[in-house]
Formats: structure tokens, C-alpha cells, sequence
């Protein structure tokens, strides 16, 4: 009876959320000053951040893979952003990268992985090729790159940031080849967080929503079809592309722009104690961490009924099967 009175119960109450809320956070040194790469800062996600933090002081080596995007950034007219050339694919470019940094005289203190490329398609109609080049820049070149910069940044303490997707733990149709790179990338994540540790050096992902940026405006089901989709996939899989195009369109609408991802960024870089995981933006006005709530709570096949429109997706295919209208 005892167990049952307020002070105990306040008690345990009190023991539980130390050990959920406090116990956990841990605390790593603070760069305000040094340099930072990011990859893929051509547009988008990469772009912005790359700016705003050269804006803050921050030597910011930005990569692009071509030397129009050079240009671009250099009219930006912040004299810390330092665009380079390299292709997170090409291992000669990066090691070209590692001596420029290298002799630049900044400490590397930060290392954003943004680079990225993607595609809506039902796997089946999925060109190899293309799921291979998604898994080289997605997954390999993460890998290329964090291995040849990874001693400079445990050397002085900083920071990797990978920037993954919601889709990364939330598998919508279409997305099986892009969301089998970013499921991957989780797991690179938390793995290289565990394994730097010891070492003082803090390892985040940023999981964004609908961010509007170019590989977003890219990856359209129209685009593929009249691309390189055969007319037999396109009307095996009519019920996807029929209105790809038109649910693309809504949620570039509502999504929210590159500074969310910049200010998650921008924390796990800065912050005494960054957060392992920024789940960002939002999916057709549903809140990115609503929505992974939702997929972490229900069952698989209620949650393929309220994530991926299960019903309707059945419906069709049934009626495409038949041969109906």
C-alpha cells in the first residue's frame, strides 16, 4: 500500500523522466568558427544552408558538379562560401576536395551530406541502371565521402550531419528504389554515431518532408513516363501515374521551404547538444513527425489504408487488371 502513496509515486515519476529526458542528452564541444563542407549546393537544401552558414562566419566549402553552379554560388557575394567542384561519385574529385580543405587553413570542424538524387517509380518499371546510379550517389558517395573526411573531422571534434527523408522510415508507393537508399542511410547513421562516440564527435540525420527544392520538382511521374518508362509498365501501372503529376503538384504546394532544414542543420552543427534525428517539414500539410508517428502506431495494413491509400490503389489495380474504366 505503501507504493501507492503520492511521494513514492512523484518519486518514481520523477526517476523516469531523468532517465527518458535528461540522463540521455549529451553534451559535445562547440565550433563558432571553422570550416564546413556540404555536398550538393547547387539548389535547394544544400544551397541555403551553405549560405546561411557562410552568412554566420563559417568558411563553407560547397560542392556542386558543375562549373555553371559555381558561378552561381559566387554570386551570392558571401566571400566564406567557397563552391568547388566534386562529384561525390568520382573519387579523384574528392580526394581533390581533401587537399584543398587541407590547405586552405580552417580546421574542418563539420561535414553536412546533402547530395542526392531521386525518383518516383513503381519498382517494376524501374530501370536498373538508374536504381544503381540512386545507390551510388545516395548511399556509396555518403560512404566515399564521410571515409575521406572523417580524419580530419575526429581529429578536431566536429560534427556530420546526413540528410536523410521521411521516406527513410516511411515507404510510399513509388518510392521502393529511393526509399531502400534512404532506409539504408538510417542505418549507416546510427551505426557511425555509435562508432564515433568515443571520439567526441556528434553524428545527426535530417529526415525532411517536402522540402521545395529541385530534386523534388525533378522526380515527376510524367517525366518519367514519357521518358523512359515503357507504355506497358504505364498502363500496367496506370492507377499510379494517372495522378502522379497532380499529387506531385499539391505537395510542392504545401511544402515548406529550405530554412527548415537549414535551422535543423544549423543546430546539429552549433548546438551543445544536437539531437541524433530532425524529423522536418511537413506531407500534404501533415506534419513530418505527425505523420512518422502515425506510421511507428498502426498496424501495417491499416497503416498501407492511411499512408499509401491502400484501398484506392487496390481498387484500381483491380479495375486495370479487368480491363475496366
Amino acid at each position: 500500500m505503501s507504493l501507492c502513496k503520492p511521494g513514492v509515486l512523484m518519486g518514481i515519476l520523477a526517476v523516469l523522466l531523468y532517465l527518458l529526458f535528461v540522463f540521455p542528452v549529451k553534451y559535445f564541444p562547440v565550433h563558432d568558427s571553422g570550416a564546413i563542407l556540404i555536398t550538393g549546393t547547387s539548389t535547394g537544401i544544400g544551397r541555403h544552408a551553405a549560405v546561411e552558414l557562410a552568412k554566420k562566419g563559417y568558411t563553407v566549402y560547397a560542392t556542386v558538379r558543375k562549373q555553371a553552379d559555381v558561378d552561381s554560388l559566387k554570386k551570392e557575394g558571401v566571400n566564406t562560401l567557397i563552391p568547388i567542384v566534386m562529384d561525390v561519385t568520382k573519387p579523384d574529385q574528392i580526394a581533390s576536395a581533401v587537399d584543398t580543405i587541407k590547405k586552405g587553413g580552417h580546421k574542418l570542424i563539420g561535414l553536412v551530406n546533402n547530395a542526392g538524387i531521386s525518383a518516383r517509380v513503381p519498382l517494376e518499371a524501374h530501370d536498373l541502371d538508374r536504381i544503381r546510379s540512386m545507390f551510388e550517389v545516395n548511399v556509396f558517395g555518403v560512404v566515399s565521402v564521410t571515409q575521406a573526411f572523417l580524419p580530419m573531422i575526429r581529429e578536431n571534434k566536429g560534427r556530420i550531419v546526413n540528410v536523410g527523408s521521411l521516406a527513410g522510415f516511411i515507404a510510399m508507393p513509388g518510392s521502393a528504389s529511393y526509399s531502400a537508399t534512404k532506409f539504408g542511410l538510417e542505418g549507416l547513421n546510427d551505426a557511425l554515431r555509435r562508432e564515433m562516440a568515443p571520439f567526441g564527435v556528434s553524428v545527426s540525420i535530417v529526415e525532411p518532408a517536402y522540402v521545395s527544392t529541385a530534386i523534388a520538382s525533378k522526380s515527376t511521374g510524367e517525366a518519367a513516363a514519357t521518358r523512359w518508362v515503357s507504355r506497358e509498365m504505364q498502363d500496367t501501372y496506370a492507377w499510379f501515374f494517372a495522378d502522379f503529376e497532380e499529387k506531385r503538384l499539391k505537395g510542392e504546394a504545401l511544402a515548406d521551404g529550405p530554412e527548415v532544414t537549414t535551422k535543423a542543420i544549423t543546430h546539429a552543427l552549433t548546438s551543445r547538444t544536437p539531437e541524433t534525428r530532425y524529423i522536418v517539414a511537413n506531407t500534404y500539410g501533415i506534419p513530418a513527425k505527425i505523420a512518422a508517428l502515425i506510421n511507428w502506431l498502426l498496424p501495417d495494413r491499416l497503416g498501407d489504408i492511411v499512408l499509401a491509400n491502400d484501398a484506392s490503389i487496390s481498387g484500381a489495380a483491380s479495375k486495370t487488371a479487368k480491363g475496366t474504366n
